[in-house]
């Protein structure tokens, strides 16, 4: 990932891990902190779960700003 798209990484931030990655391939990780090595976040899977993961810079591309991430789902869930 060039630098311009790790300064625009953040909490909240939608990556996608190269589909030549050995681990997650086209995956895509919301990341919820990010490293000097990369990003820690989660994989949003089936039924409202999420997987945690850790990827390196080289592994992912930025996508984007997701509407929502895992915390407010949760606290929406919860008032319901």
């Amino acid at each position: 990932m060039n630098d311009e798209a790790k300064r625009a990484c953040r909490k909240g931030s939608v990556l996608q891990v190269d589909k030549k990655s050995e681990r997650f391939p086209g995956c895509f990780v919301v990341v919820e902190d990010v490293r000097s090595w990369g990003v820690r976040g989660y994989i949003p899977l089936w039924g409202g779960e999420i997987a945690p993961v850790r990827v390196s810079w080289d592994d992912v591309e930025y996508i984007g700003e997701a509407r929502w991430i895992w915390d407010s789902l949760k606290e929406r869930d919860d008032e319901g």
